[in-house]
């Protein structure tokens, strides 16, 4: 290419570049929205979104749990309850707030529903019996209160679908709230609180990652090139890249999200490594007596093409991920793969360009250091070619055990494990799940047949028999649905009898408390009822108990429906978005399966393209399933359960890991193209490339374990397993490459072997009988 013979003007270019991508990165914003992560285009979430337009969001609430200090009727407590709930009415974004000392009962009188306070806070001797009513109320017993009343709830009904900025603004005049209402302690739960408080973790770990990484990467290159001059060339391209990287970002309009925190990670750890790579070969040209244009021409002739493949397979490796359900994990796919050639681009020519510029004598590695790994890897060969025929039972024997561990992965997985640790909002989210309902809801439509209204009476008795299954389960919630009115109406006409909390005797009955109920508000039955009639909604809560056992919980519910109730006069569905996060790790699993395939037939095809021989294709992918296997079988063995951030983990690990073993074979290709026996080109890959290889993946494991700085349990999982699949990536290719080109190519090397005996006797044939050197 004619245009590298011009590097200063390269330079000129990607500095242009460089300042302008820092603007366009300027205007990135952070988001968080959990509905981006249901699966797209699956029924269910159809489903949902037409129930959620006939009725609301199942997430458009804000709880504040205030453990009591001395008692719950203690004057103190109840005041500051009742101060801080008349607060909460005030907040933006609020359009309904509920507590134990604005809850009210009614009685149904002749002149119409006459209701009174629940706590007579004026009255504490009323309170012993206003104790006792709110204990036998199921309907606010665990919901405003804790059952033990160690606990009261304000819960708020927020704007439904509240987005990032109304959350900001709503917690912010919550949090002054709670910092003058003389509550020592206080606990929330809620969709504003999730987004106010995630995008706030997303920002310091995506800044806290982008630090880390760079400070690796100045400690790596010091380590390698020890001249301040090579150093300040890496550092300098890798920055550039990432710089240059969210400047595409900033200019489509891409959003950062929770898995945002990975791209400084992956771009820099890429970046290094294609750097090592390009400067490791420019030195030892240089060294060679090249000039330095000569040398970069030799760098880009034998590593550029070896470079350009790895970068090509790690962004198959991303891009397998456009085949997942949902939108974040293919957006992430998309971004990672251009990431990293825009990595590779500038490493070729950016960095190329400002190497052969600069003084040969500033860009040399300690040779000392060098000459030590050269023997290193040197007496590394020779050990696994003595135990060549070890390595088959040993591979065996690992293959074994990583069955037994894959045997035991879970998909158990549970919203708690997935908080980010030591942050406030994971404590509540526990206290919540130990003292109260819980966070997580659960939808259920009751759905009535055609030529029956759901407010018929026959169809109100099956729901009324399907909600009393509902209660036999221990891990659900109070449930909520249009009976929880006519059961109070019903109430209140007994004289508020807790034992009158029942659907009307006969249809008589409850059309008289359905026209009562028509003069009330409308939004007293619009969230439980659709205008047209046909729907129910019936709201509960289900403990965070693991998936596996809300599916067996969901499948009896649903058995239940199916036998027990009379599906010609009513059926019930669930939904809501605690299935759809069951659904988008179902999703995400099969993903892997899929993404996996794709990945190895993709960089298959162009092994097979590349060295136009079956066997090394074997040779290509063989090393770099074991590290996959041994990633899973730590799922296992470590309990760690396959959810959505675990099941991306292995298409990027294959792309990523599958490096390495191109640099080796590319290498092994040019010295069989320079008809090298196949012994001593092994013995060169491992001397030459070795060091290379051996240094960049150091550097991709301990940029990996920059990830064990979360504080979010799925991105020290991704960190770990991904370091630890490309660190046993690195043994693999060191010792099942060799083996297996040895195995594959027996004839070869045995033909090989007898011709180089075959010349050795004939040299000494011709020494001995040459009359020159006989006596």
């Amino acid at each position: 290419m004619n245009f590298f013979r011009y590097p200063k003007a390269i330079l000129g270019c990607f500095l242009v570049l460089g300042g302008l991508a820092a603007w366009s990165a300027s205007t990135l914003t952070f988001s968080f929205d959990f509905e981006q992560f249901f699966p797209s285009g699956d029924p269910e979430l159809e489903f949902y979104l037409e129930f959620r337009e006939k009725f609301e969001g199942d997430d458009n609430f804000l709880l504040i749990a205030l453990p009591v200090e001395t008692h719950f009727f203690e004057p103190g407590y109840l005041a500051r309850l009742d101060a801080l709930t008349n607060r909460c009415q005030d907040l933006p974004y609020v359009e309904l707030v509920s507590s134990p000392t604005s809850y009210r009962y009614a009685i149904l009188s002749p002149f119409g529903l006459i209701d009174y306070p629940a706590i007579h806070l004026d009255e504490p001797d009323r309170w012993a019996a206003d104790s006792a009513r709110l204990a036998g109320d199921n309907r606010v017993n665990g919901q405003l209160f804790s059952r033990n009343f160690q606990t009261a709830v304000i819960a708020m009904k927020t704007l439904d679908r509240i987005d990032l900025a109304q959350s900001d603004a709503l917690m912010e005049e919550l949090d002054a709230a709670l910092e003058n209402s003389g509550f020592k302690t206080h606990h929330l739960l809620g969709r504003a609180n999730f987004q106010s408080v995630l995008v706030a973790q997303q920002k310091q770990e995506f800044i806290l990652s982008t630090a880390v990484s760079a400070l690796l990467v100045f400690v790596v290159f010091l380590l390698a090139f020890r001249k301040p001059l090579s150093v300040f060339i890496g550092l300098f391209s890798v920055l550039l890249s990432m710089v240059l990287f969210l400047g595409v970002l900033g200019l489509i309009g891409r959003p950062l999200d929770f898995m945002a925190m990975l791209y400084p990670v992956l771009m820099i750890i890429v970046g290094v490594s294609d750097v090592v790579h390009i400067n490791a070969k420019f030195v030892q040209e240089i060294r060679g007596g090249k000039s330095a244009l000569e040398a970069m021409r030799i760098t880009r002739r034998e590593i550029g093409m070896a470079t350009f493949l790895t970068s090509l397979t790690t962004a198959i490796g991303f891009l397998t991920l456009i085949t997942s359900r949902v939108p974040p994990v293919r957006s992430f796919g998309w971004a990672a793969a251009i990431g990293v050639m825009v990595a590779y681009l500038t490493v070729i020519l950016f960095t190329t360009a400002a190497l052969s510029l600069a003084p040969k004598d500033k860009l040399y590695y300690n040779y000392e250091n060098k000459v030590t790994l050269e023997g290193l890897l040197g007496r590394f060969y020779h050990w696994v070619a003595r135990h060549h025929r070890k390595i088959g039972p040993g591979l065996a024997g690992v293959v074994v055990l990583c069955g037994l561990g894959m045997s035991l992965v879970s998909t158990d997985v549970r919203i708690y494990s997935g908080l980010p640790r030591g942050y406030k909002i994971t404590e509540d989210f526990k206290f919540f799940e130990q003292h109260l309902a819980g966070f997580r809801p659960l939808e259920i439509a009751a759905i009535a047949a055609p030529g029956h209204s759901i407010t018929d009476y026959d169809v109100l008795k099956q729901i009324d028999q399907f909600e009393q299954h509902l209660a036999s389960y221990p891990e659900l919630g109070t449930s909520t649905s249009i009976l929880t009115l006519y059961k109070s109406i019903n109430r209140a006409a007994g004289g508020d009898r807790v034992s009158a909390y029942h659907l009307a005797e006969d249809e008589g009955k409850l059309k008289k408390q359905q026209r009562l109920l028509d003069r009330l508000p409308e939004a007293s039955s619009r969230a439980l009822v659709s205008e047209d009639g046909k729907y129910a909604r019936i709201s509960t809560t289900i403990l965070d108990i693991g998936t596996d056992s809300i599916r067996q919980i969901s499948e009896a519910i649903n058995a239940f429906a199916a036998a027990q109730t009379d599906t010609s006069l009513v059926t019930f569905k669930q939904t809501g978005t605690g299935i759809l996060f069951d659904k988008n790790n179902v999703y995400l699993r099969k993903s892997l399966i899929s993404g996996l395939g794709i990945a190895f037939l993709v960089i298959g095809l162009l092994m097979g393209a590349l060295f136009r021989s079956w066997k090394m294709i074997l040779v290509s992918l063989v090393p770099n399933i074991l590290p996959i296997l041994i990633g899973a079988a730590v799922l296992g063995f470590f309990n760690i359960a396959l959810d959505a951030s675990t099941a991306i983990i292995f298409s990027i690990s294959f792309g990523i890991a599958v490096d390495d073993t191109i640099h080796m074979l590319s290498k092994f290709k040019l010295e069989r193209d320079r008809q090298t026996p196949i012994e001593l080109a092994l013995k060169r890959v491992f001397q030459e490339t070795g060091k290379a290889v051996i240094l960049t993946s150091v550097i991709l494991f301990f940029g990996f374990a920059i990830l064990l700085f979360s504080a979010t349990p799925g991105t020290n999982y991704v960190g770990l397993l991904i370091a630890l699949t490309l660190f046993t990536a690195l043994f693999s290719d060191l010792l099942l490459m060799p083996w297996l080109v040895r195995i594959l190519f027996k004839q070869e090397i045995q033909a090989e072997q007898l011709k180089a005996e075959s010349a050795a006797r004939a040299t000494q044939n011709a020494v001995e009988t040459s009359p020159g050197l006989v006596g």
